[in-house]
């Protein structure tokens, strides 16, 4: 009896437990006032991308569900297996009051949302894999075909009816290590909400079409990484993809390996470890956008293992940018690199496939910031002024501090011969400077340049905005500095031809050179001298600048349009200068300087016209020449002479008259006695050239022998060198023979003394002697006797003077 009612009681308990434990099919198909009582199921999938853009398009997607209160999850990697390899969709799960009511379906490849069959969700939502057992579940889509993967089995959701075998048989070609199966959750969990309804949605929603461009979930998953333990410094770790853009040239297979990249953190240890040979761990690194005020951002990324460890690091589209092996030492990588805002992923392997051990990994951030870091954040800097500030950081591999000052440049005041700047500055560390102008571009730098390791920009510098960059030599330097610009300014009256000073002829002039530098130069003073006419009887006007001081001095003169016509350093002894030069009428300049540019002090310059001193004369010219008489002594002088400027010069008119007639010919010699080199040169009535001579009278004196025609001549003295002077007689003699007053009677057999006349043998003269014959005669050359103590010839003619014997 006891054990009849021991079984009516187990009986009862039983059919008491099973009314209060429902299972998830129950649950489906129980109405929806019911679900108070219904047990939460569980479903874990693998968390994919979210996409906010999705909240527009879900009035149309869910229009069916307007009338309900449902809400939308966190989406779950779906892995569609195609052609082209493995490609990661994703499905947004709709529920309400815990139910799956509806799944969002996203193609990645079309990058379109729709809603799956209801038979898929259908199927779904009956999954129960049992509390005891929450082996998470990988959506797979293989022949177009919804799979569920567990670690017990598969289940077909498109075809629920297909055997394990027909199942099996699908996964027989697929590689299941290759998708990133790391975390999962409960899609039933209202911890991972993506969106309620009772949100506001735009009004304007877009349609949902093959050609909506919502941002594109992560690609697809493929990873190594199965089941591994992973602890972390971080509390909120989260598994992350990367953002692809439709024309990526990567294949779904490689951004598989980032798809489920886990982010890491800056200057935090993560622990992690490389559990199989060939594993490889993947890391995504967002960047964010520099603050104000950086220098720079630098990055390291390194390793700390038992193994022989290799990173690479790739940008957001998967290319390459970086990659090391043993930079951190022991065999470690280390990857240094300054990068700019955006997203990054390390690849972590060992060097040599077969390595396995846990390691350390660590981002640290290294920013260097300060104030005035660039060109638009530059600090003014004031002339003359001393301005104190710091190189605050310093790092071997990202570089130091960099200070930037902007200077405005005025324009030079009125009489600045220039404008020079000096830029230096005094540390204890070995600085370095950069003068930009106010495009960037360099125009000079220095390092050493103020002694002490301190660099000093010397520069001239035209009005406006320049910059200058303040670092150390050595990118770890810091320290405190003073930096400084000096306006270095030469000016003065007289600094330009504009401003020249008037300097007054055969007067003294007392000045001074005010300022000098070595680097930018020293004090010019201008001077302008006007040139006057030549007085009457000037045989020239010849001018010296000269200057009398306690320095080296310099002096150049120039015409009245700046062009250099003579300059001199030491012409005047003591190291002063002396130009010495004939001038024709108008304005010339002259520029006084010291030759070293530190050179100052007074002087006194002076500009004296020579021939107003001393040298003058009336016969100076053509046109004041004086008339020299036919055959008659001309006693005159030489009165001056100059090594530099030339000697005197005497003019002297000759009239040639009309040869009278019954002449044979009209011969002239011009000649001069004098105790110098005396040189002669006589000219036509145009001033033309036509005889010159030096020594042909003996003793240095000059001869012109000449046959002239009637008209006016002109014979220029002067001695062969410039510097001779003295006493001179000037002579001008006719030399001419006659028929009717030279001819003698000459009897047979009588004999004639005679003699030319000293000096005529030069003119070829002939002496002619008449012989009568009443008879018949012949003579011969024999016959006719001629002695002469020089060469000569006798001829006869007869009465019309034709030769008969020559």
């Amino acid at each position: 009896m006891k054990k009849v009612v021991k079984l009516i009681q187990l009986i009862l308990l039983v059919i008491l437990f099973g009314q209060h434990v429902p299972t998830t099919v129950l649950a489906v198909e129980n109405d929806l006032k019911d679900k108070i009582h219904q047990q939460v199921s569980s479903l874990y999938g693998f968390p994919a991308t979210i996409d906010n853009s999705l909240k527009e398009k879900l009035p149309v997607l869910l229009k069916q569900f307007e009338d309900k209160n449902y809400l939308v999850q966190s989406p779950v990697k779906l892995f569609n297996f195609t052609d082209l390899g493995i490609r990661e969709d994703a499905y947004y799960p709709v529920m309400i009051d815990q139910r799956l009511i509806a799944l969002i379906y996203y193609n990645q490849e079309t990058n379109t949302y729709r809603l799956e069959t209801e038979d898929v969700v259908k199927e779904i939502g009956r999954y129960n894999p049992g509390l005891a057992n929450q082996t998470p579940l990988i959506f797979l889509i293989i022949n177009q075909q919804v799979i569920g993967s567990h670690k017990n089995g598969i289940s077909n959701f498109s075809n629920p009816t297909k055997s394990s075998e027909e199942n099996q048989s699908l996964l027989s070609n697929i590689d299941m290590s290759l998708l990133d199966t790391t975390i999962s959750r409960n899609i039933y969990d209202e911890t991972s909400i993506f969106y309620r309804k009772s949100e506001t949605i735009s009004p304007e929603s877009s349609p949902v079409s093959s050609t909506s461009q919502a941002t594109p979930f992560s690609p697809p998953a493929s990873s190594n990484q199965n089941s591994r333990k992973l602890t972390t410094d971080t509390a909120n770790d989260q598994v992350v993809a990367p953002e692809m853009s439709q024309n990526s040239s990567l294949t779904p297979k490689i951004w598989s390996f980032f798809s489920g990249a886990m982010k890491l953190s800056f200057n935090q240890n993560y622990k992690k470890s490389l559990d199989i040979a060939g594993d490889k761990d993947y890391y995504r690194i967002d960047i964010p956008a520099s603050p104000v005020g950086t220098a720079y951002d630098w990055y390291a990324f390194y390793l700390n293992s038992g193994f022989d460890s290799y990173g690479t690091l790739y940008d957001s589209t998967g290319k390459e940018i970086s990659k090391n092996d043993d930079g951190n030492g022991n065999r470690d990588f280390k990857i240094s690199i300054q990068l700019s805002a955006g997203t990054y992923y390390l690849e972590v392997r060992a060097y040599n496939n077969t390595a396995t051990g846990s390691y350390v990994l660590r981002a640290d951030k290294i920013t260097g910031s300060d104030d005035n870091y660039s060109f638009e954040t530059a600090v003014d800097l004031p002339l003359s002024s001393d301005y104190k500030a710091a190189l605050d950081f310093g790092h071997a591999t990202y570089g130091g501090d960099k200070d930037y000052y902007r200077i405005n440049i005025p324009e030079p005041p009125v009489g600045a011969v220039y404008d020079q700047y000096d830029f230096y500055l005094n540390s204890n560390f070995d600085s370095y400077g950069t003068l930009f102008d106010s495009t960037g571009k360099e125009i000079s730098k220095n390092d050493d340049g103020n002694g002490n390791r301190d660099f000093k920009i010397s520069i001239q510098l035209s009005a406006g905005t320049y910059y200058l960059e303040v670092r150390g030599y050595n990118n770890t330097a810091t320290g405190s500095y003073v930096v400084r610009v000096d306006r270095i300014t030469g000016s003065d009256d007289n600094y330009s031809f504009e401003t020249a000073v008037d300097l007054p002829l055969n007067s003294d002039y007392k000045a001074a050179l005010d300022f000098g530098h070595a680097t930018y130069g020293g004090d010019k003073d201008y001077y302008r001298i006007d040139i006057p006419e030549s007085p009457v009887g000037s045989a020239y006007d010849r001018y010296t600048c000269y200057l009398n001081s306690g320095f080296d001095s310099y002096g150049t003169l120039y015409d009245s349009t700046g062009k250099e016509i003579s300059k001199n350093d030491n012409g005047n002894g003591n190291r002063d200068f002396k130009i010495s030069i004939q001038l024709t009428p108008g304005t010339y300049y002259l520029e006084v300087r010291a030759y070293y540019n530190t050179a100052t002090g007074s002087y006194i310059v002076r500009i004296d016209r020579i021939d107003r001193i001393t040298w003058s004369d009336d016969n100076y010219s053509f046109e004041t020449a004086v008339d020299l008489p036919l055959n008659s002594d001309y006693k005159a002088a030489l009165d001056f002479g100059h090594a530099t400027y030339g000697g005197d010069k005497d003019y002297y008119r000759i009239d040639i008259p009309a040869s009278p007639v019954g002449t044979a010919y009209d011969w002239y010699a011009f000649y001069l006695n004098s105790g110098f080199d005396s040189y002669g040169t006589l000219y036509d009535s145009t001033g033309k050239e036509i005889s010159k001579n030096d020594d042909g009278n003996g003793n240095r004196d000059f001869k012109i022998s000449i046959q002239l025609s009637a008209g006016t001549y002109y014979l220029e003295v002067r001695g062969y060198n410039p510097t001779a002077t003295g006493s001179y007689v000037v002579r001008a003699d006719n030399v001419t023979n006659r028929q009717d007053t030279l001819m003698k009677r000459l009897a047979p057999n009588q004999t004639i003394s005679a003699a030319f006349r000293d000096g005529v043998t030069t003119f070829k003269l002939y002496d002619f002697y008449v012989f009568e014959s009443t008879e018949s005669v012949i003579y011969t050359e024999q016959e006719i006797l001629f002695n002469a103590s020089f060469g000569s010839t006798a001829q006869i003619l007869d009465e019309q003077h034709k030769f008969l014997l020559r």
